[in-house]
Order: C-alpha cells, then structure tokens, then sequence
C-alpha cells in the first residue's frame, strides 16, 4: 500500500511539471480578466476545501475516539467476565471474535445494520453470569455495555457525515478552472515552471488529503483496523484479517501468527480461514 502511494505521489509530480513544462501560452495570456477569475476560483477552492478538511479532520478525530470506546469496551466485558466467571469469558471471547469479523466485513458504514445479531449476543452473554461472584462483575459489565451501546450508535451518526458525489464536483470543478487560469498567467521562465509545479501539485495533494479523510485512511491505514486487531491480543486469540484488507495493514512483529479470512463466495461473504505466520 506504501508503494502505490509513492507511485500516485510521483505520477501526480510528473503530470504537473509537465502541465506547467509543456504550457503553450507561458505568460503570453496574462490580461485581467485571467487574472481576476484566478483569485476568485482561488479564494473560492481555498474557501471550501478548508472547510472540507477541518470538517473531514473533526470527524476522523471523533470516530477515532468512539471507536476507543468501542473497543475497549469489548476489552472490559471480557475481563470482567474473567473475574465472574472464567469458563464463561471463553464464550465471551468467541462472541466478540465473531463481533469483530463481521465489522471488518461490512465496515463501519453499515454497523448498526449487519451486526446487530453478533451486538445483541454479546448482551445474552449476560445469562452466563450467576452466583453471588458475580454480582460487582455484572454490574460493571451493565455500565460497560451502555458505553458500548452509545458509541455505536454515534460511530453510525458520524459515518453518515461523508461527502457527497456533488461536493467532489465543486472541488473538481473549481481545481481545474484554477489550473487553466494558471496556464494562461503562467510567467515564462524556469521560475515559472517550478511555481506552477508546486502549485498544480498542491492542488491535486489537497484533494487527496480530503478524499483520504473522508475515507478515513490517515498514514495509509484505516483508523479502526489496528484498534480492534489490538483487542484479540487482549481476549488471547489469533488476530484475524480480511484478505483485501492485508494490503492496508503492517502486521506488527510481535505478532507471531495471524488468520487471515480469504473470501470464498462474495455473495454470501463466506470466508475460508488461513493460519499465516509473520516471518
């Protein structure tokens, strides 16, 4: 995934020197009325991707929170059912094993809809806590589960606040006006070649940085793979990945081995799972 990245970085690089290399007009269109519709489309771009970002960034931030909550929730209920009842925190285990793997299945624009049952087992678990023992671990494990239960729901909330195909056709539109406008008033000389480089470069990095955020993807990873890869280490099983997902993720080493779930039928989201050991 990190050289793909550096492959797009460096094709982006090449097309804008060329764009401003091979100008045609090289400062011979420079009038006012260019010059007047740049720094409009300018403020305007500058405008509406500032915003774009900061809106982008606070609901990254914010999903990365929720998704602490999240998960270390699941890490919680299992240690207090460890307390209550160890034979108990086993099946436990499993069910928010299964949790897990269904997240990554659908991801989590579509948790509240395709996980419910894996969500609503992990509330039955409750019936395997009996016994005096058990009280002060069942009582906690409510608290928990209401935590549980609100993250989810605002993780579903914040996933709905992605931009839409119409805010990528403003961006779309007002970055290419901007790079013709810039091609007429372009000044001749290696100056100009190197100013119009950054420039067009820029503008192709700024929508890559919104489309990431928007994706949340953020230093190459998505932000909820390594938070619930972190639980598995904690309920003491094998860490599971999607097969499409491996090309996102550094395993950490650490991690002596991993399963990794290789779709088998797209329909019905059967998976045929492969131990892997990390050399």
């Amino acid at each position: 995934m990190k050289y793909k990245s550096y492959i797009l970085i460096l094709v982006l690089l090449i097309i804008s020197f060329s764009i401003s290399f091979l100008n045609p007009f090289g400062g011979n269109a420079i009038s006012d009325e260019m010059k007047i519709i740049f720094s409009f489309t300018g403020m305007m771009f500058a405008i509406l991707s500032g915003f774009f970002i900061a809106s982008s960034w606070d609901r990254y931030t914010k999903l990365r929170t929720l998704l602490a909550v999240e998960t270390a929730s699941l890490e919680n209920i299992y240690k207090f059912y460890e307390i209550g009842n160890k034979k108990a925190a086993k099946k436990v285990a499993n069910l928010i094993d299964k949790y897990l793997i269904k997240s990554f299945e659908f991801g989590l624009h579509e948790h509240q809809e395709q996980i419910s049952e894996e969500y609503f087992a992990i509330y039955d678990s409750l019936k395997y806590l009996k016994g005096p023992k058990a009280t002060v671990p069942l009582t906690r494990i409510m608290n928990v589960l209401d935590n549980f239960t609100k993250a989810r729901k605002e993780i579903i909330s914040r996933m709905k606040d992605k931009l839409g195909i119409y805010h990528w056709i403003i961006l779309l539109l007002l970055e290419t006006l901007l790079i013709i406008t810039w091609i007429h008033i372009q000044f001749a000389g290696p100056i100009g070649i190197i100013i119009g480089t950054v420039l067009v470069f820029s503008l192709f990095t700024i929508l890559m940085l919104i489309y990431d955020l928007s994706n949340l993807d953020w230093g190459i990873e998505q932000v909820n793979i390594e938070v619930y890869e972190r639980v598995y280490d904690v309920i003491g099983l094998m860490r599971y990945y999607p097969e499409e997902l491996l090309s996102k993720v550094s395993v950490p080493k650490k991690i002596k081995s991993y399963r990794v779930g290789i779709l088998i039928d797209p329909i019905t989201y059967k998976r045929k799972i492969k131990i892997i050991k990390n050399n």
